[in-house]
């Protein structure tokens, strides 16, 4: 089901396999503009889990951009620090927050700091795409 209205229960968008690819690959650019601005990290990592990401953050967990504290969503844990970019993407591309904003990784008083936390996207869109 993954991006679902929590009041309506109304799927917001649904990814094909070819979409799913396609979000893969522009967050992995995402992805290295972010390091490169940010001046360290670890693109191998990060570049390697883009496709699990995709697919579970627009295709396969339930979850609602507009309401990230829907009782009814999945629940997901990261575990994977260094991986946090990955996380971060998957959750701009799904709608959380502006993909733009990403490029602030590891940035003094950013949200988005080299390992996860919980208050670094906040919804404030909708999800990538049609």
């Amino acid at each position: 089901m993954a991006l679902t209205d929590s009041t309506s229960g109304k799927v917001l968008r649904q990814y094909s396999i070819e979409e799913l690819k396609d979000a893969a690959n522009l967050m992995r650019g995402y992805d290295l503009v972010a390091l490169h601005a940010a001046g360290s990290g670890h693109a191998g990592g990060t570049l390697s889990i883009m496709d699990i990401t995709a697919a579970l953050y627009l295709k396969i967990a339930n979850h609602d951009p507009q309401n990230p504290e829907w009782a009814g969503r999945d629940r997901i844990i990261w575990s994977t620090g260094h991986k946090a970019p990955s996380l971060y993407l998957g959750l701009a591309f799904a709608g959380f927050c502006p993909i733009e904003d990403v490029v602030t990784l590891r940035k003094l008083s950013s949200p988005f700091q080299g390992h996860p936390h919980g208050s670094s996207c906040r919804a404030s869109k909708p999800p990538l795409g049609p």
